[in-house]
This record gives C-alpha cells, structure tokens and sequence, in this order.
C-alpha cells in the first residue's frame, strides 16, 4: 500500500512538473533561440583561488576552492548561481555523476589527471521559483531512484540555462603526506548560456 501510495505521489509531482514546463514549451524554444551565451576563459587559475563570472539576469559563474581533505584546497566545485547570493541552481544529475561537478581528484582517486579529462556539460535553472520545483523533484527522487531516462525528460526542460567547460591544461605537484598528486594550477575555457525569459 505504502509503495502504491510512494508512485502515485511519483506521478502526481511528475505530473504537475510537466504540466509546469509543458504551458512554457513554445515560450522555452523561444528563450533557447534568443539565449544569452557568454564565452570565458582562465589562464593559469591557482588551487585554492576562487574564479567568478557575471552572466545575463544577474546570475554568476562560480568555481568555488575545496579540499577533501585536510590539505589546502586543490579542488573546485562548479556553481551557476545569483550573484548576490551562495545559492547553486546548478543541477548536477544532468551530468553523468556528481563528479562532473568536481574539477580535481574525487572520492579518494589519486589520478588527478584522470579526473579532469573530458567536458563538463551541467544545466541550470534561472529563477528562484525554478530551483524550488527542482529541489523537490531531486528530494523526492533520493527517496524512489526513477528511471534515468525520465529524469532526464524532466530535467532538461527544468534546467534551461547551459554552461559547458572543459580543462585546457594543469600542472601537478607532488603531495607532502603522501603519494598523491595535486593541482598547481589549471587553464580552462567554457560557456554559459542564460535564457531571456
């Protein structure tokens, strides 16, 4: 009974998301065509140094210091946010994992150089009332695990804003406690694009 009831709260939050996105769709294809993108780059960004960016409808660009250990920070964690505010609106599940939103070594990897190999392509919602709907579909999806292709049909519709980066190059150094390599620096180059309405 408890499962039936589990699915069909599934249904009706899915539901009433759809229904959300769905008055919005000729008005989203609209706002894809008249987006916003802004092209940036950095050279020779320092571990431990925070990196930001004013994007359109005053949202901000984020590469935030961290540490998973008790090391100083030789990791970055990708946000798109209001620039008068920490808030993430960044919505990392689009991404394979977790981890895309990571630039570094993660989860207790040792090959950092691993790690930043590929494209980091994430989505973003742009309103205060977008993130409230994601952040429950995203609770609600911790506790039913739904399949990923429905996910992803939500998802792409509520994340509108794009931002894709990629690590042009990096230099290492070696840990003092142990065998680990960390980040010296990093260059990297990417794109925000931010819908107008």
């Amino acid at each position: 009974m408890r499962s039936l009831k589990m699915c069909q709260t599934a249904a009706q939050l899915i539901a009433g998301v759809l229904t959300l996105v769905a008055g919005r769709d000729h008005a989203l294809a609209q706002s894809a065509a008249s987006s916003t993108c802004v092209h940036f780059s950095r050279s020779r960004l320092p571990a431990g140094q925070p990196f930001s960016l004013p994007l359109p409808r005053n949202l901000e660009f984020r590469l935030i210091p961290i540490s998973s250990r008790d090391d100083a920070p030789t990791q970055w964690t990708i946000e798109v946010g209001p620039g008068a505010s920490r808030e993430d609106y960044t919505i990392g599940i689009i991404s394979p994992t977790r981890v895309n939103q990571i630039v570094g070594a993660t989860f207790g990897s040792t090959h950092v150089g691993e790690a930043l190999e590929g494209e980091r392509d994430l989505r973003f919602v742009v309103t205060a009332q977008e993130r409230s709907i994601a952040s429950q579909v995203l609770e609600h999806w911790r506790q039913t695990a739904p399949a990923p292709e429905d996910r992803r049909e939500i998802l792409d519709r509520l994340g509108r804003g794009t931002l894709s980066l990629r690590i042009e190059a990096f230099k290492l150094r070696e840990g003092i406690d142990d065998d680990r390599d960390l980040l010296d620096w990093i260059t990297f180059v990417g794109d925000a694009c931010v819908p107008a309405q």
